[in-house]
């Protein structure tokens, strides 16, 4: 993959390097400021950067670079590896895969928005299975209608189910609270997961829709903390089934012991 790319090591001034918005994530002032307080400039890795379309892009050490030239009062000249070679994916593939002593602090959202932006074949899938069901893969925080920001849930539950799962489990959510915000949240979407795939054969799916449209997320979430169970997942999915059990006859209800022993596993 990286046969023709080559390395060298240059002072660059940081008024000519670039971040590239694609797959790097929003510098964070407050980070900024936080590392500065405690900078030690032995402890300092040499900033990464592509040279690519005549421009030098950073792929590791974005807030290195701001920490520096907060502490220089403007632009200064930083002792950099620049790779020569690297095509806009193979960068943001090497941002996602990048673990140093600076990057600790990457959320998982950056890194699936990497990966997308590298051309990774799961995430473009799951990207493309959000988007059938109605809502958006969101890669920012910002708690809106019909967004998935829970990246990092959604992939895990897609990388353990089959795309049908994973599609019926976004498709109850969508019939149930029509893409409200707090239905997006990682323990209504984990929870909705486990009742689904703990019960799959023996579910109503129309009368779980139904049961779930008569209660808010907001309730659900409330009730999931009622639960001692320390899998999150499971705590919700216990409220989830008493939602949908209630009404009905005891030889009509679903057991809990299926949920209660449930266990993730690759599918």
């Amino acid at each position: 993959m990286f046969e023709d790319v080559t390395t060298r090591m240059q002072m660059i001034n940081s008024r000519k390097m670039f971040v590239d918005p694609t797959y790097q994530r929003p510098l964070d002032p407050t980070r900024v400021k936080k590392i500065a307080s405690s900078f030690n400039p032995c402890l300092v890795n040499e900033v990464k950067v592509s040279y690519r379309d005549g421009k030098y892009y950073i792929f590791d050490g974005q807030h290195t670079t701001a920490v520096l030239k907060l502490r220089n009062g403007g632009d200064v000249d930083i002792s950099c590896k620049v790779f020569y070679g690297l095509t806009q994916k193979d960068e943001a593939y090497l941002f996602a895969q990048q673990n140093g002593e600076l990057a600790r602090a990457v959320v998982s959202n950056s890194k699936i928005k990497a990966l997308y932006a590298s051309g990774d074949i799961d995430i473009i899938e799951l990207k493309e299975l959000v988007e059938q069901a109605g809502f958006i893969f969101d890669f920012g925080r910002a708690k809106i209608s019909k967004r998935i920001c829970c990246c990092s849930q959604a992939y895990r539950i897609f990388r353990m189910t089959t795309c049908r799962e994973f599609r019926a489990i976004l498709n109850i959510i969508m019939e149930s609270w029509d893409g409200e915000a707090d239905s997006l949240r990682k323990e209504i979407i984990g929870g909705v997961a486990v009742l689904y795939l703990a019960h799959k054969p023996d579910l109503d799916i129309d009368r779980m829709v139904r049961a779930f449209q008569k209660e808010s997320p907001n309730s659900i979430l409330r009730a999931g903390k009622d639960y001692t169970t320390n899998e999150s997942d499971i705590r919700f999915a216990r409220a989830l089934l008493r939602v949908y059990n209630k009404g009905l006859k005891q030889k009509n209800r679903l057991s809990e012991e299926p949920v209660i022993e449930f266990r993730w596993s690759k599918r």
